[in-house]
């Protein structure tokens, strides 16, 4: 009977455990993710300065209703809707984290200025299980 009682208290330590993990485990993801933004979006901003190619250098934010949501880097002679639009890298979230802005089906473009860096002011936020983070960008081109 002892030894039955230490393993039922040995399981339930082991499922505690567990669910104080995985949620360590999901607020990283969103950390990670958001520094991970924040560093392509200020990455975008530093080669539009330079000059980069003559071109626009953005990023676009992806909501996918039914789909892991996502971003890209891109260079552009304007917007992401040119022909010319060169994407350089896409970048998946990890399930669980997804923008809340821009909403579920939509997209947002964070287009940087050839030489001046300069953007329309806007902002993303990210969403985990319990959670969130904002990004905002300001017209300058500072992130924060």
């Amino acid at each position: 009977m002892e030894l039955l009682l230490a393993i039922a208290v040995l399981l339930l330590l082991t499922v505690a455990a567990r669910e104080l993990f995985a949620g360590y485990i999901r607020s990283n993801d969103l950390d990670s993710s958001s520094r991970s933004l924040a560093s392509d979006l200020a990455y975008a901003r530093d080669r539009a300065m330079a000059g980069g190619n003559d071109y626009n250098w953005g990023v676009r934010l992806v909501n996918q209703a039914a789909a892991s949501d996502y971003y890209e880097l891109f260079a552009s002679p304007s917007d992401y809707s040119s022909a010319s639009t060169s994407i350089k890298k896409t970048i998946y979230f990890p399930n669980g984290i997804s923008f809340s802005d821009p909403t579920s089906g939509a997209s947002k473009d964070v287009v940087f200025s050839r030489l001046s860096g300069t953007t329309t002011a806007t902002t993303t936020s990210l969403a985990g299980l319990t959670s969130s983070m904002t990004i905002s960008i300001s017209p300058n081109g500072l992130i924060y």
